[in-house]
């Protein structure tokens, strides 16, 4: 079996995803709630409302012929059918309805793919070279590893309930694009005293903030990456911080103890796990298989097939055995084409189709007497002619469907690629360079490894935003760690696919074979130089209006539909949730709005819900709340018992109105959750209510109505800096970019936006300041 084995209890989670699904349905839950759900489940929602998208795990990009075919069945029937892949080797079905999602995780489930972990704070796919198993540059197969260390991993439900989500990698070659030190977790296999074993980096990541991971063990034998990877998640687990998403990833742990302490915690854990047993590996079968009636073909354009052969097909390590790279433009590919190709590779064997982290696909072990037979299909589905750089360029979502996107990236890319193609260059013989693109600067598009990478941004110029992007050139692995791409400039996005061009003819006639050689050469400094030069300006709007649109855009730039990203749903959003609708709930009962007992009885029930959720319970109902926090945090002494004849009325049925007492007990608990550390853990007895409550009505303000971006932003900052954490702020903002753009600016500081609400063509925010 070269894929994962599917874990017994998926389809118990399947089933109670399911009933929370026809909750919400119901109107017994509300969209957080499912978010906090299905978003662990590998289900986002895309930038049209009420439309998602379903990551499937692929360990290591390996995917048989019959699984593709399951997923692409999967996007005709419940999506648009456009399947994408994914730069950590996963592959995604699109726009699909909420009715669709339990058929189609199920279906899924039935050829051997899980959608769990393709979001939210958990183990996300572990990714490995696309050609492990038949480089010639490999000391081992790190195959076997990867899918064996995916099985045990989300068989454990530990993987699911972790700070933010935790990434592993697989490596053997530093030239195999893998860059295992940008992981939480990345092994890179070599032999000593010929034994097969790893070298183990812990704590790296991209995101806004890259950082490489540090060398925790120099060489550990294969047989023990279990015990290595159970201690770094509970290392993450125990020392990750659960508050603040912003500072949430393993790699904040590593900056806040420093390397030489993390380590040592590192080491501290792997003690203990050790105790486990080895993980069971199962040998990969490569041998080929072919159906006896397969005769050879021989290609009607020998010519092309040759050009073609020469782009894409490589010798694998055994006797007459090819990889064939193709080039899946943008990552894109129909469910009608991933069907065709499926149907012809099933008498290949399983071990034929991986996903690359370029975005393609490879085939392997495909015997040389049936190459003519490869190109032929190929031809009917792709277009083999394309320029190597289509297949070479690395693209994210962008603004066109991810809701954190701030340019349409793959616009840029589709545009690039239609200017290199039109101009045919040929870099004859010397290898293309790695052009990796991000719609915004949270490196989903791995544009900190590139060998020349961009992400997403906006300027202003004459008071109108633009799209644009900051150029990176220069990125290299090593067996030390990774080299980050070094910033170059900034490029208003217009002008990209014209830099790109410039860049790769540049590069063509230099005495350089490879990329790296031509930056390391002189050819960094001469980028930076082109775009000062050339690139960086924008003509003014009555000049040239074009330049204040995306690319593929049908109207002009702006940053409306940019929303809050999904993959941190969980704790965070449940307890801001509740956070927030403490704070809506008071200022009703500080004025006539609603019904004041009904108001009192919704405030008490939110109280004690909310800091339910740090302790794993999520409950329902009034009284299910009064049980729960009266045994997590009353009987235990963490928060005052003079509440607890209340929420003894309330488990009654005799719920007494006392309304100094709900107050108090609303203010205790927001102050409980500002005493709250990363882990989620409280003091274990928090002298709270000897402090007064501070209403709604106690809060500073500031109008800065008439106060344009990005100033109205600094005087809130200066603003919040005069005052102490957990107090209220409220703000007027202008209708249009400050609406837009500061209360966003906020959150990402830190900071609570509580409430937001249009009044007379202004808007009233109310901000808690953050620790």
């Amino acid at each position: 079996m070269i894929t994962y084995k599917i874990p017994e209890k998926l389809e118990a989670e399947i089933n109670a995803l399911e009933a929370l699904i026809a909750d919400y349905n119901k109107g017994i839950i509300d969209k957080t709630t499912l978010k906090a759900h299905r978003v662990p489940f590998g289900v986002y929602e895309q930038r049209t409302p009420d439309t998602y998208m379903v990551r499937v795990r692929c360990a290591g990009g390996v995917i048989t012929p019959a699984q593709l075919a399951a997923v692409a069945e999967n996007a005709r029937n419940y999506g648009s059918g456009r399947l994408h892949i994914t730069t950590r080797q996963e592959v995604q079905i699109h726009d699909v309805a909420l009715e669709g999602l339990i058929p189609a995780i199920r279906s899924l489930k039935e050829a051997g793919l899980s959608t769990r972990g393709g979001g939210g704070n958990t183990l996300r796919n572990i990714t490995a070279p696309a050609n492990a198993g038949i480089s010639r540059e490999e000391p081992f197969d790190v195959t076997p590893y990867t899918v064996g260390l995916t099985e045990y991993m989300i068989s454990d439900g530990e993987s699911w309930n972790l700070p933010r989500k935790f990434k592993i990698a697989f490596s053997h070659d530093v030239n195999d694009g893998i860059f295992p030190s940008v992981n939480d977790l990345g092994f890179f296999a070599r032999t000593e005293h010929g034994v097969n074993g790893f070298t183990v980096f812990l704590g790296g990541g991209m995101g806004a903030r890259p950082s490489t991971g540090v060398p925790v063990i120099g060489f550990v034998t294969a047989e023990e990456i279990l015990s290595v990877a159970l201690a770094a998640r509970s290392l993450f687990a125990k020392y990750g911080n659960r508050k603040n998403r912003h500072a949430a990833r393993l790699r904040f742990v590593k900056d806040k103890y420093g390397a030489e302490k993390f380590v040592r915690l590192f080491h501290q854990e792997w003690e203990e796990a050790k105790k486990y047993p080895p993980i069971l590996i199962t040998e990969t079968e490569t041998s080929p298989r072919h159906s006896p009636e397969q005769e050879p073909v021989i290609p009607q354009d020998i010519n092309k097939y040759e050009a073609w052969k020469k782009k894409y097909a490589r010798e694998q390590k055994s006797a007459e055995l090819y990889s064939i790279e193709i080039p899946v433009i943008l990552g894109d590919l129909s469910s009608e084409n991933a069907e065709t190709l499926a149907r012809f590779l099933k008498s290949f064997g399983d071990d034929v189709i991986r996903f690359t982290t370029r975005q393609n696909i490879l085939l392997r072990n495909i015997p040389g007497l049936l190459l003519g037979n490869i190109y032929e299909i190929l031809s009917q589905i792709f277009e083999l002619n394309r320029s190597p750089f289509a297949g070479g360029l690395t693209v994210c979502a962008g603004a066109s469907t991810c809701q954190l996107g701030i340019c349409l990236s793959r616009g840029a890319a589709l545009e690039t690629i239609r200017l290199i193609e039109e101009s045919s260059v040929d870099l004859d013989g010397k290898e293309t360079p790695s052009i990796k693109i991000s719609g915004c600067p949270n490196s989903c598009g791995q544009h900190w490894t590139a060998d020349i990478g961009f992400y997403g941004t906006t300027f202003k110029k004459d008071g109108r935003l633009y799209p644009a992007y900051v150029a990176v050139a220069g990125a290299k692995d090593g067996t030390e760690g990774a080299v980050f791409a070094e910033r170059i400039g900034e490029i208003p996005a217009k002008s990209l696919p014209a830099f790109i061009l410039n860049t790769i003819q540049t590069y063509r006639y230099e005495e350089s074979l490879s990329f790296r050689e031509f930056l390391e050469n002189g050819g960094k400094s001469f980028l930076k130089r082109s775009i000062s030069d050339n690139y960086s300006k924008i003509p003014g709007y009555t000049e040239n209006p074009s330049y204040y649109t995306d690319w593929n855009a049908e109207r002009e730039f702006s940053l409306d539909g940019r929303g809050a990203g999904e993959c941190s749903a969980g704790v965070f959003d449940l307890l801001e949730r509740d956070l927030k609708n403490i704070a809506e709930t008071k200022a009703k009962l500080n004025t006539t709005e609603g019904d004041r007992v009904e108001n009192l009885t919704a405030l008490l029930f939110f109280s004690c819900r909310m800091l339910l959720f740090t302790r794993g319970i999520e409950a329902m109902t009034l009284k299910e709340a009064a049980l729960g926090f009266n045994e997590q945090f009353i009987l235990s002494g963490i928060v005052d018992r003079r509440y607890k004849p209340l929420l003894d009325s309330v488990l009654l049925d005799k719920l007494a109105m006392d309304e100094n007492l709900i107050y108090g007990l609303s203010g205790d608990v927001v102050r409980l959750y500002e005493s709250m550390d990363g882990s989620m853990n409280f003091p274990s007895a928090v002298e709270t209510s000897s402090l007064p409550d501070t209403r709604l009505s106690d809060r500073a303000f500031k109008d800065l109505r008439g106060v344009a971006c990005p100033m109205n932003f600094v005087k809130t900052k200066m603003e919040l800096a005069k005052l102490e954490t957990g107090t209220l702020l409220e703000i007027y903002l202008d209708d249009g970019e400050p609406i837009q753009n500061v209360p966003g600016s906020i959150k990402s500081e830190g900071h609570a936006v509580l409430t937001v609400n249009q009044i007379d063509g202004y808007w009233k925010v109310l901000i808690r300041k953050g620790g």
